[in-house]
C-alpha cells in the first residue's frame, strides 16, 4: 500500500492489479456507517468490529481507498525529516513536515544551530 501511495505522490496512476487486490478486503468487510456524537456536533464515521485477526486490514484498506479516490496527488508529500508520507491539508499546500511538533521542530532547531555556528565562525575570522 505504501508503494502505491508513493507512486501516486510521484504522479503515476494506480494499477488495475492493485485496485483488484485492494477491493478484496473491501468486499469482505464492507464499511458500515454509524452516526456518532463529537461534542456538540454529529458526524458520520465508518463503524468496524474486529472479529478475527485478518480483519485488522479492513480499516486500512478503506483508508487507502479513500485516499486514492478523494485526494489530489499533489497534496501527498514525504516529510523532509523522516520516512512518513502525509496528506497536506494546509491552506497554501506548502506543508513540509508530517508533524511540526516533532519533525518541523527538529529541522528548525538544526537550522538555528547551524546559523549560530556560522555566526561564531564569522566573528572569529574578523578578530
Amino acid at each position: 500500500m505504501r508503494a502505491v501511495v508513493v507512486r501516486q505522490e510521484a504522479g503515476f496512476s494506480v494499477s488495475d492489479g492493485f485496485i483488484a487486490e485492494l477491493n478484496l478486503p473491501l468486499k469482505q468487510h464492507p464499511g458500515v456507517i454509524a452516526l456518532q456524537r463529537k461534542g456538540e456536533k454529529l458526524g458520520v464515521e465508518t463503524a468496524f468490529e474486529l472479529e478475527k485477526l485478518n480483519d485488522v486490514w479492513a480499516p486500512l484498506a478503506i483508508a487507502v481507498a479513500e485516499l486514492l479516490s478523494d485526494v489530489s496527488p499533489v497534496r501527498l508529500r514525504k516529510c523532509e525529516a523522516c520516512i512518513v508520507h502525509f496528506l497536506d491539508t494546509s491552506k497554501k499546500g506548502s506543508r513540509r513536515w508530517c508533524s511540526m511538533n516533532i519533525c518541523g521542530n527538529k529541522i528548525k532547531v538544526a537550522a538555528y544551530q547551524e546559523r549560530k555556528r556560522a555566526a561564531g565562525k564569522n566573528v572569529r575570522s574578523i578578530r
